[in-house]
C-alpha cells in the first residue's frame, strides 16, 4: 500500500496539470498541458477541444504512468465546475468553456471503462481545501474555511474534518455572495482589480493583469495602492461574513493572491480589525494557502482516498440489508 501510485490530474480552463503522487502524497512528477491544445490543430482552430479529446487524452496520461512493475492504484481529478462526486459527474450547464460537452458528461464512467482504474472526481477549489487540510496551511485544524481568488472567487468548507458539499453540491459558491448592486467576485477579485485600477489610471483593462497592478502597487503608485485597497477592502467584507456566519478555526486565502499574501494579508486583516466583531475575530487562524500548483493534485488524491472508504461503507451497508 506505502508503495501505490496514483495519477492525479487538475482540470483548469487553460491548463489541465497532472501528476504521478505516492499514497503519502509525494509529487514523483508533474507536467502541464494547455487545455487549448485538446484535439491538436483543429482544436486550436475553434473555440474549444470537446470532451472525447479530454478522455483520449487522459486514457493516454494513465498509460503512460503505467507499468507492470509499478501499476497506478487510481485516477484523481479535480476539475472546474459543479461536481456531484457519487456519480462522477460535472453537472449539466456547469461547464468547462475550453471542453465541449463536458458538463453532463458521463466523466467517471467513461475513464474507468478507457483506464480500467478506479477512478473519483471532485470540485478544484474543494480539493485545494482538501489539499490545504491534508498536507498544507490547514493541517491539524478541523474547520476550515478556504477562499481560491483569481480571476473569479470560489470557497470550499471542511466541518469537524470532512468537506461540506451542501444539498447539491454547490454549497461555499462565495464568489455568487451579494454586495450591491452586483456579487463579491465582481467587487474583490482580480478581475476586478484590473478594471478599477484601468479607470483610475486611464488604461484598456485588456492589456493589464492582477500582477501587473499588483507590481505597482509595490512601488507605490497611487492609482495601483487605491485600486489594491479598494479590492483589499471587499475581500475583507466578505471574510468578516463568512468568519460570522462558519465560525472557523483557520481561513486559507488561496488562489493567484497567495502569491502576493505578503503584501495583501496585512491590508486584508487591517479593514478585518475595522470590519469584524472582535468575538467571532479573536482566536481564528488567518494565513495565505502553502502548496500552490500542488494543492489540487494532492486535494484530488486526499478526496479519492477518503471516497474509496465511503464506497468500501457504502457497499457493507447494502450487504446487510
Amino acid at each position: 500500500m506505502e508503495n501505490e501510485r496514483y495519477l492525479c490530474v487538475d482540470v483548469g480552463g487553460t491548463a489541465i496539470k497532472y501528476g504521478l503522487l505516492t499514497r503519502a502524497g509525494e509529487v514523483l512528477s508533474g507536467r502541464e498541458y494547455a487545455t487549448s491544445e485538446l484535439g491538436g490543430a483543429a482544436a486550436r482552430n475553434a473555440s474549444a477541444g470537446d470532451v472525447a479529446d479530454f478522455f483520449a487524452l487522459l486514457e493516454n496520461m494513465a498509460g503512460e504512468f503505467s507499468s507492470a512493475s509499478t501499476p497506478l492504484a487510481g485516477l484523481c481529478i479535480s476539475t472546474t465546475g459543479i461536481v456531484d462526486p457519487w456519480r462522477g459527474e460535472i453537472a449539466p450547464g456547469s461547464n468547462n468553456t475550453a471542453i465541449e460537452g463536458y458538463g453532463g458528461a458521463p466523466l467517471r464512467d467513461e475513464l474507468q471503462r478507457r483506464t480500467g482504474l478506479p477512478v473519483e472526481i471532485e470540485n478544484d477549489v474543494n480539493c485545494a481545501a482538501l489539499g490545504e487540510y491534508w498536507l498544507g496551511a490547514a493541517r491539524s485544524f478541523n474547520n476550515v474555511v478556504c477562499v481560491a481568488v483569481g480571476t473569479g472567487i470560489g470557497g470550499a468548507l471542511i466541518l469537524d474534518g470532512r468537506l461540506y458539499r451542501g444539498s447539491r453540491f454547490n454549497a461555499m459558491e462565495t464568489g455568487h455572495i451579494p454586495f450591491f448592486p452586483s456579487n463579491w467576485e465582481n467587487r474583490a477579485s482580480t478581475r476586478a482589480l484590473t478594471y478599477d485600477y484601468a479607470r483610475r489610471s486611464h488604461r484598456l483593462p485588456s492589456e493589464l493583469d492582477g500582477r501587473f497592478v499588483l507590481s505597482r502597487a509595490r512601488e507605490g503608485e497611487d492609482a495601483a495602492v487605491r485600486a489594491v485597497d479598494e479590492m483589499c477592502f471587499y475581500l475583507a467584507q466578505g471574510i468578516a461574513t463568512l468568519f460570522a456566519v462558519l465560525a472557523p478555526d483557520i481561513f486559507v486565502l488561496g488562489g493567484g493572491v497567495a502569491e502576493s499574501a505578503d503584501f495583501l494579508l496585512p491590508r486584508i486583516e487591517s479593514h478585518l480589525e475595522r470590519t469584524l466583531d472582535p468575538r467571532f475575530r479573536d482566536n481564528v487562524v488567518f494565513k495565505a494557502a502553502e502548496l500552490g500548483n500542488r494543492a489540487g493534485l494532492l486535494g484530488a488524491l486526499r478526496h479519492f482516498l477518503d471516497m474509496k472508504e465511503a464506497r468500501k461503507i457504502e457497499q457493507e451497508e447494502r450487504e446487510t440489508l
